[in-house]
């Protein structure tokens, strides 16, 4: 017993100062120094000497007095307002932590609501890896509050701004762009994935000069380019004529075989904002998928998003032809903000957003817009062929020159926008649209036209390049994909329909009983598809046909059986089939001989016609 006693003595002193020391006492006692925090991802030092707290020599938060706040680094560091006033759950918190079993210094931003209720803060702040529980969760709340408040009595406030978009925003009553007009140190973006594309858009490379010599190089080679040019310079000045948030972007498309250097011609162009190569550049991903195009459609918001050989490379776009049109047309609508979707902030909320608007630049083997496509799908579509052969010992200085000199050209690019109110861009734009439809480009197409070739225009200034935009070349390019309007369109459809559905036609009616149409002759002997109303009305709310520019343009052209009322206007013809009269749509169709039903006129009898 006597030899156990010393021995217990001191395990039971070694144990005494161990609780010391954890309980604060040991060092408050020893006088332990002040600790300043570097935090060099914000390049800021922290130091809270003065404030009633330290931080400890072995980086526990304490007390003046030596109690212990936190067992690790935990220290607020600025406030964090979104530049926009789009924070759907008020102000924010930036903290810098250090994880359990992690020594390096994280930031994360959070909702000063979630740190001022005790069951709200250790849920957020224990999924960071910090030691907060029921028994130091008050005292850690108290911490953070009169830190914050003594950064405000101080004046050592600071504020960071957050945004979930480049692009346009307003500073008072100044419109800046982001990435570019913001200090990308107090400037937070939403993950780390939209970090990374900043740094890549905000860096620059080698001599101005050089750039601007290459970029006008490419412009003089080939007129595709001065198009590419005008179409990422237009997505600037779409979001900023667009002032009421209404505006919808639009697609570019530039096709041509693979080799003849579109998808050089396109890193050139966007070497004009930041790193234009693909590995280590901002382009979208081609063998990706559509949800990836939207979601970084999100976040670029105004600037331009550049998708390499999108058909080729994707799933999506494979299998039966006769879908391709159908597939085309739900890609076209879906990267231009056709579809509304909720958007996810930097804290994993999400709010509801209608649409971005910027322009989509594409490089294909093939056209992108086909004649069959919906006319909402195909005005949001403008596209060129690349016919100009281009060595490859050229793309490849092209390469290399573009690898080591860009990034120089986006604030001059921005001050030649924004030297002009939008009022005066949206005058500007109405004379090109006037001067485009009088080229025979109509609706949207010529619309979106006028903004691709003012966005040339605003790079030739901005940038210096003597190759002029052939106007003629373009609208004519444009038109070559839209020279089928939307009635030849709907016809081309339905004949479609038609051919696919010719054994459902000579059975006359479905399974429910009802009508749905048939295989017979005019009047005159001629074949035709008759489809009632009813039923051609479920087949263009299917396909999204317009039904009446289908009618109207088969009557014109003399596609069907004309027929029309007391007016002048468009309508059915009655017809008898099944001993019923019905009011159907003619359409001349050479259908494959076989047995039928012959349906004749009302003042005809029914009778079976064999072949």
């Amino acid at each position: 017993l006597k030899c156990a006693l010393p021995s217990l003595k001191k395990t039971i002193e070694k144990r005494a100062l161990e609780i010391r020391r954890e309980s604060g006492f040991f060092l408050a006692r020893n006088n332990i120094k002040n600790t300043v925090v570097e935090i060099d991802k914000i390049a800021r030092s922290i130091n809270i000497m003065g404030s009633g707290y330290i931080v400890a020599e072995n980086g526990m938060i304490v007390t003046d007095e030596g109690e212990i706040v936190c067992k690790q680094i935990m220290l607020p560091v600025a406030e964090v307002q979104d530049i926009d006033g789009n924070r759907v759950s008020g102000s924010h918190v930036m903290l810098a932590y250090v994880p359990i079993d992690d020594g390096s210094i994280h930031l994360g931003q959070f909702p000063a609501a979630s740190l001022s209720l005790t069951n709200d803060l250790i849920r957020t702040l224990s999924a960071c890896g910090l030691s907060v529980n029921s028994q130091n969760a008050g005292t850690i709340m108290e911490y953070i509050d009169n830190i914050r408040n003594w950064y405000k009595q101080n004046g050592q406030t600071r504020i960071f701004r957050s945004a979930n978009r480049l692009g346009w925003v307003k500073s008072g009553n100044y419109p800046v762009f982001l990435p570019y007009e913001y200090d990308p140190v107090t400037m937070i973006y939403g993950n780390n994935i939209e970090k990374n594309v900043v740094l890549k858009m905000t860096s620059t490379g080698g001599d101005k000069e050089k750039s601007r010599e290459l970029i006008n190089e490419v412009c003089n080679t080939t007129r595709a380019m001065t198009a590419v040019v005008g179409a990422a310079v237009a997505s600037l000045l779409l979001g900023y004529v667009d002032t009421s948030g209404e505006t919808q972007g639009f697609a570019f498309n530039v096709y041509h075989k693979s080799g003849t250097g579109k998808s050089v011609m396109t890193e050139v162009a966007a070497s004009m904002f930041g790193t234009g190569q693909y590995v280590n550049g901002w382009f979208g991903v081609a063998d990706s998928t559509e949800k990836s195009d939207k979601e970084r459609n999100r976040y670029f918001y105004n600037m331009p998003l550049f998708i390499d050989d999108v058909i080729r490379k994707r799933d999506e776009f494979k299998g039966s032809k006769a879908d391709l049109p159908y597939k085309k047309t739900r890609y076209i609508m879906g990267i231009t903000g056709g579809e509304s979707r909720s958007r996810l902030n930097q804290m994993g909320q999400f709010r509801e957003v209608g649409s971005w608007c910027n322009v989509v630049i594409l490089t294909n083997e093939d056209r992108m817009v086909e004649d069959t496509m919906d006319g909402g799908a195909f005005s949001r579509c403008l596209e060129v062929q690349h016919m100009d052969d281009i060595s490859e010992q050229v793309l490849t200085d092209w390469v290399h020159r573009f690898s080591d000199n860009y990034g120089h050209f986006p604030h001059d690019i921005i001050n030649e926008i924004r030297g002009k109110h939008p009022d005066e861009w949206k005058a500007h734009i109405a004379n090109l649209t006037n001067q485009y439809i009088a080229l025979g480009v109509t609706g949207k197409r010529a619309l979106y036209s006028s903004y691709l070739q003012a966005g040339y225009e605003i790079a030739q200034s901005a940038i210096r390049l003597d190759a002029d935009f052939d106007v003629d070349w373009f609208s004519k390019e444009v038109k070559s994909a839209g020279e089928v309007d939307d009635g030849a369109r709907a016809y081309i459809k339905i004949l479609d329909w038609i051919s696919t559905h010719t054994d459902y036609l000579r059975n006359v009616v479905d399974n429910y009983g009802t009508t749905v149409g048939s295989l017979d002759y005019d009047e005159f002997n001629n074949k035709v598809a008759n489809i009632p109303i009813a039923e051609l009305t479920k087949v263009c709310k299917q396909y999204d046909i317009n039904r009446q520019s289908l009618i109207n343009y088969a009557y014109e052209t003399g596609k069907a059986v004309r027929a029309y009322d007391e007016n002048g206007k468009a309508a059915p013809v009655k017809v008898q089939i099944n001993d019923a009269e019905i009011r159907c749509i003619q359409f001349y169709y050479e259908w494959l001989d076989k047995t039928v039903e012959y349906s004749n006129y009302t003042d005809y009898n029914r009778y079976s016609y064999t072949s």
